[in-house]
């Protein structure tokens, strides 16, 4: 059983939904699984959008923008549970100082729906709302790893995490990190 070291909750209501921020020093997922790299410099058909543009929305009006804080990485590895019942949430959080990032992400639907378990991980930068640098669809419960390449160092990167508008709540485990 890991320990953790520190254990400091914050809740945050984010469309309508429940973001608990969990920074703990102590909290690494199975290195073992195989990695999907996003390479940042390959636009995907969503780049230099807006999530509002992207689900057609407003989402400004549920109150969800970029993160202002920026993680400090003397706090070791960034993690945060996720519920979404609506159609996304950003990490707490924006990452900065590293041209490679690695996320794991690991998320559930509570009820079947004809999305399955498809979602998407957006990397954003900018403020207000942000804009999508790129994208990956993910199709399953187990967690993933992405190694998120070729970030400029000197920008500031956050993640949303998004899901289709419908009766189910996705819920999972983000972790961002500097290293494998």
């Amino acid at each position: 059983m890991k320990k953790i070291i520190s254990l400091l909750m914050v809740t945050l209501v984010l469309c309508g939904s429940t973001f608990c921020s969990l920074n703990v020093k102590a909290a690494d997922v199975d290195t073992n699984i195989d990695t999907i790299i996003v390479d940042v410099s390959i636009p995907s058909e969503d780049t230099g959008k807006t999530i509002d543009e992207v689900l057609g929305i407003n989402i400004q009006s549920r109150a969800t923008s970029m993160p202002s804080s920026v993680w400090d990485w003397s706090n070791g590895t960034y993690r945060a549970n996720f519920s979404i019942d609506y159609e996304c949430c950003y990490t707490s959080y924006k990452f900065t100082g590293y041209s490679t990032l690695y996320v794991d992400v690991r998320a559930s639907r509570n009820i079947y729906t004809p999305a399955a378990d498809v979602y998407k991980v957006y990397v954003m930068s900018g403020i207000g709302q942000g804009k999508i640098e790129t994208s990956v669809e993910l199709n399953t419960t187990d967690t993933v790893n992405l190694e998120i390449s070729q970030l400029d160092p000197s920008k500031q990167y956050a993640f949303a995490i998004v899901k289709a508008n419908d009766t189910s709540t996705l819920s999972g485990t983000i972790w961002v990190k500097q290293q494998r």
